[in-house]
């Protein structure tokens, strides 16, 4: 074999590697987009089970009876009382103890309501 047909080889095979390799570059780059584009959702999903949007989980605890809110409120985690609790109660709940955001969060639901209608409408007794 001559040197130009060993050199006219080693450039084929050159070219065939840098080929495969630019192939392997485009497909690298097509799977980190699809991570990329699937990531967000997958955590979004993992995020929305985990941990139920606070506005969207106070609207429909006002919706129940305070016992049937009570029970629902018990099912859940300390993870997912948090945001319900830091919601209403304008405070971090990461320290507190779960029964005591329980009581809070009943309290603002149901409670806290009630209490203010009867001071408002409740005569002052100095004035009387």
């Amino acid at each position: 074999m001559s040197k130009t047909s060993k050199t006219k080889s080693l450039l084929k095979v050159a070219e065939e590697l840098h080929r495969i390799a630019e192939r392997l570059r485009e497909i690298a780059e097509m799977e980190a987009q699809q991570e990329k584009a699937s990531a967000p959702a997958i955590k979004q999903r993992q995020r929305s089970f985990e941990t139920p949007n606070a506005s969207e989980a106070i609207q429909r605890l006002r919706t129940l009876s305070r016992e049937d809110a009570a029970k629902e409120l018990e099912a859940m985690s300390h993870s997912q009382l948090e945001p319900i609790f830091s919601s209403l109660a304008q405070m971090s709940g990461k320290k507190k103890p779960r029964e005591m955001m329980l009581n809070k969060i009943l309290w603002h639901l149901f409670d806290f309501n009630a209490g203010h209608e009867i001071a408002k409408n409740k005569p002052n007794e100095d004035n009387q």
